[in-house]
C-alpha cells in the first residue's frame, strides 16, 4: 500500500507547492550559490511536478466512482431476485412444491445465494438451463411463465455478471489510481523538503528569510485509503 510522505491535507499541499515554488523563484540567487543545481531548470521541473499532482483523481472522485459501479451491482442482483421470484411462482404451479424436479431449482436458496455474487450468477445461469430444458420450458409455460420471463433468468444473469466485473476492474483500478496519485504528491515533496532543507543553511540567521520556507506541519506518512 503506497504512503504519502506528509501528512498535510492534499489541496493544502497543492497550494503550499505554489506558494515556496514562488518564494523560491524570488530568492533563486540565494540558492545557486549554495548549490547549482537551484537554477530555472529546477523551477521549471517543481512546477511540472506541481502540475503533475494537481492532475491526479482525487481520493473523493475514485471512491465515487467505485460506490456507483457497487449500486449497479446491487440493482443487478435485486432484479435477479425478481426473476428467481417469477420462476418460483411458476415452478411451484408446473412442478409441484415438494417434487424433486421442483427441488432441483434450490429456488429456497435464492436469497442466500445472491450474497455472494460470483456464486449468484452460477446459480442463476444453471436455473436457466433447468427452465430452458424442453419437457420443463414446456410445463413452465403451461402454467403461464412467457418465454420472454423464461429468457430473463439468464439475461439478468448476464447484467449482474457484467456489473460484478465492472465492479471488480473498478476496484483494481483505484489501487493503481491511487498509486499513481500519491507517487505524483511524494514526487513533488520532494522539491518542498530539498527547498526546506537549503533554506534552513541559507537564512539560518535570518529568520524572516527561513520562515518563508518552513513545512506547517511535522513530516509524518500518511497511510492512504
Amino acid at each position: 500500500m503506497k504512503l504519502r510522505d506528509f501528512r498535510i491535507e492534499d489541496p493544502d499541499v497543492l497550494q503550499f507547492a505554489r506558494v515556496i515554488r514562488q518564494h523560491f523563484i524570488n530568492n533563486m540567487a540565494d540558492f545557486t550559490l549554495l548549490d547549482s543545481v537551484f537554477n530555472a531548470g529546477y523551477s521549471t521541473s517543481f512546477l511540472n511536478a506541481i502540475t503533475s499532482a494537481e492532475g491526479q483523481a482525487t481520493d473523493e472522485t475514485t471512491l465515487d466512482g467505485q460506490q456507483v459501479l457497487t449500486a449497479y451491482v446491487d440493482v443487478a442482483t435485486a432484479n435477479c431476485l425478481k426473476a428467481t421470484g417469477d420462476l418460483r411462482y411458476y415452478a411451484e404451479k408446473a412442478f409441484g412444491g415438494k417434487s424433486a424436479l421442483y427441488k432441483s431449482f434450490s429456488l429456497n436458496r435464492a436469497w442466500k445465494v445472491s450474497q455472494t455474487t460470483g456464486n449468484f450468477i452460477v446459480y442463476m445461469k444453471v436455473n436457466h438451463k433447468l427452465a430452458t430444458v424442453a419437457a420443463n420450458q414446456a410445463a413452465l409455460i403451461a402454467q403461464g411463465m412467457t418465454l420472454a420471463k423464461i429468457t430473463n433468468i439468464k439475461t439478468t444473469a448476464d447484467a449482474l455478471d457484467l456489473a460484478e466485473q465492472n465492479h471488480e476492474l473498478g476496484k483494481r483500478q483505484r489501487l493503481s489510481t491511487t498509486a499513481t496519485r500519491v507517487d505524483a504528491f511524494n514526487a513533488m515533496w520532494v522539491f518542498i523538503s530539498q527547498l526546506n532543507a537549503a533554506a534552513r543553511v541559507i537564512y539560518r540567521e535570518v529568520p524572516e528569510k527561513l520562515g518563508l520556507f518552513r513545512i506547517p506541519y511535522k513530516k509524518r506518512k500518511k497511510k492512504e485509503i
